[in-house]
């Protein structure tokens, strides 16, 4: 098992927090319910979306605008008049604020399969920089049948600051953590909503969710053991096809450069490194 230790980088002024809810993944907001839903991509997101939708009571009313619950929220809720301004009161909900998170490590490989996929597609307008970015890190196209390993990929990772990236594989902690202005905001890893939910849903007052139907999306990867190291291969297209468990994409250089650039969300969130195979 490794842990590693981490420094937060730079100054934040406090301004910085609401300028960033208003900016950057902008949390879910119900000034009724008084409930904000905060997520990062690649982290659960689709969930908590559908998950605030159904609380809010707009989950029919999202997925007949689209079958993809972001576009409504991109679409329609974000764009009222006034929600980029009522954000932020987000701090203001004490544990009434909700954050999904994820293990950094399971999230990078996530991150990886996910633009390895839509570098292939044409008309896959969001990857078309990250995949123009990739290949001028390694010298070579990463399309049309030519993709990257997910070393290649943690290798670019090191090259771009992850506090601007694109937010598939941003820090998870946000500006208004390192300030201190979400300190009683509750922490839920996406790896525990199953058994966590329902304890949340009944203190919080809320009506209980169907976590099944709610975790259903045809976007989500098939994960299979598989015997062998995979961090060297170059995934094409990962729909429909077995992609191995997040242990088989990792090798000690791996864990300690994923540690290294996610150390901040490792620490905070209180995650740990994959054991490799055949380790003690």
């Amino acid at each position: 098992m490794y842990r590693i230790g981490f420094k937060v980088r730079g100054y934040f002024p406090r301004w910085h927090c609401s300028d960033s809810l208003r900016r950057d993944d902008v949390p879910l907001y119900s000034e009724e319910l008084r409930l904000a839903v905060l997520f990062s991509p690649k982290a659960g997101c689709t969930f908590a979306v559908k998950w605030f939708y159904f609380q809010a009571g707009i989950l029919e009313e999202a997925l007949a605008y689209s079958l993809w619950p972001h576009d409504y929220r991109l679409e329609v809720l974000y764009k009222q008049p006034g929600y980029l301004d009522r954000v932020t009161a987000v701090p203001s909900l004490g544990s009434r604020a909700i954050k999904f998170v994820r293990n950094p490590y399971d999230r990078a490989v996530s991150g990886y399969l996910h633009f390895a996929h839509l570098s292939q597609r044409e008309g896959a307008i969001q990857a078309r920089p990250v995949a123009e970015a990739i290949s001028q890190h390694l010298g070579r196209p990463v399309d049309d049948g030519s993709s990257f390993s997910f070393r290649e990929f943690v290798s670019y990772l090191g090259t771009i600051d992850l506090d601007t990236a694109n937010a598939h594989f941003r820090r998870q902690v946000s500006p208004c953590e390192r300030v201190g202005r979400l300190p009683r905001m509750r922490i839920v890893k996406v790896e525990e909503t199953r058994r966590v939910m329902p304890e949340l849903e009944l203190e919080l007052g809320l009506p209980p969710s169907d976590y099944d139907e709610l975790r259903r999306s045809p976007h989500h990867t098939t994960r299979s053991d598989q015997p062998g190291f995979f961090g060297d291969t170059c995934f094409v297209d990962n729909r429909n096809v077995a992609i191995p468990r997040t242990p088989a994409f990792y090798d000690e250089a791996l864990i300690r450069e994923v540690g290294r650039l996610y150390a901040e969300d490792i620490e905070r969130y209180d995650y740990a490194a994959p054991e490799l195979s055949g380790a003690d």
